[in-house]
């Protein structure tokens, strides 16, 4: 019986990243064929944010005409999100968009453009904004999310756009240190090869180490949760705060939490620790936390129903 055919989302912005990863794609380069099938059907997806004006026309225009020149099919949006709109609420914004078409195609996931050299700076970043062990190795390839990229780095990208007679757009915004992201990229410039790939090693050995930490605490929530996802207030009030966090961490992701930041983390703990029996917490759109005395409950807001989890 044949195999059903494919169909991923293809974030391309028009820079040189995402003109190479397009082009590998449609010539079934032979790095990317092995994360993407080679009959698969790809949709070009580009977002216009609405933040430089003109020259983002322009490059909605180019990306458009990339696409008809490999014969694929194109959507786009235009956000309007004005100059002073940040980096992060840009990204929320575009995967919105992004997710929005895997609905609407039915799609297998979204191919993204991001390199060995995002992986250090998204590092950087997360350090800096302190969002623990997982922001350190919390750029990978993933079932929904792809990155065929992550074996190359940006001058290596360069050389293959230049080798295949590539062209592309540049973002006049990627030198306004105004964006933590283009001052952190400033800095990791001024390392050597040696230096960074001596930093890549270093983050790959924390990404081992946090599979390992998330295999354990999967194993300690399977003996702890058992079916039912109702979490013990006399079991948790012990665990260290660092632990307790981790526990937290691991158990949003179970029920699918998709805004899942620190601070969130942080209040769920300190309520499942102090709070009086009758609490309730918001911990987003769809999930309230309700507080027993015994008890924390994920509770849905519209059928008032506790979340289940399977362990493990």
């Amino acid at each position: 019986m044949q195999q059903n055919v494919l169909t991923y989302i293809v974030a391309v912005s028009g820079g040189v990243d995402s003109s190479v990863l397009l082009h590998q794609l449609v010539s079934h380069d032979q790095s990317v064929a092995k994360e993407i099938p080679t009959d698969s059907v790809f949709i070009v997806a580009h977002v216009n944010h609405g933040i430089r004006g003109v020259s983002a026309s322009a490059d909605q225009e180019f990306v458009r005409a990339l696409a008809s020149t490999y014969g694929l099919d194109f959507e786009t949006c235009e956000l309007h999100l004005g100059g002073d709109a940040s980096e992060e609420q840009a990204r929320r914004e575009r995967y919105t968009f992004l997710d929005s078409l895997v609905k609407k195609y039915s799609a297998n996931g979204i191919i993204l453009a991001h390199h060995s050299d995002d992986i250090l700076e998204t590092a950087v970043i997360n350090f800096i904004r302190g969002t623990g062990r997982r922001g350190l190795s919390s750029l990978s390839s993933t079932k929904q999310r792809t990155r065929p990229l992550l074996h190359m780095t940006k001058n290596e990208i360069i050389a293959y756009a230049t080798k295949h007679n590539l062209t592309w757009v540049e973002d006049e915004t990627n030198e306004n240190h105004k964006y933590l992201r283009n001052r952190v990229r400033s800095k990791l410039n001024t390392l050597s090869t040696d230096q960074k790939q001596e930093f890549a090693t270093h983050l790959q050995k924390i990404r081992h180490t946090n599979t390992v930490l998330d295999i354990e605490i999967a194993k300690l929530l399977q003996f702890k949760l058992k079916d039912k996802f109702i979490m013990s207030r006399s079991w948790f009030v012990k665990l260290p705060h660092d632990l307790a966090c981790e526990i937290m961490h691991a158990v949003l992701g179970k029920i699918g939490t998709r805004e899942l930041d620190r601070q969130l983390v942080e209040k769920l703990v300190i309520a499942l620790k102090v709070a009086k029996p009758g609490t309730k917490v918001d911990v987003d759109k769809n999930v309230v936390a309700l507080l027993t005395k015994r008890s924390m409950r994920f509770t849905s807001r519209e059928t008032q129903k506790t979340h289940n989890v399977q362990a493990g």
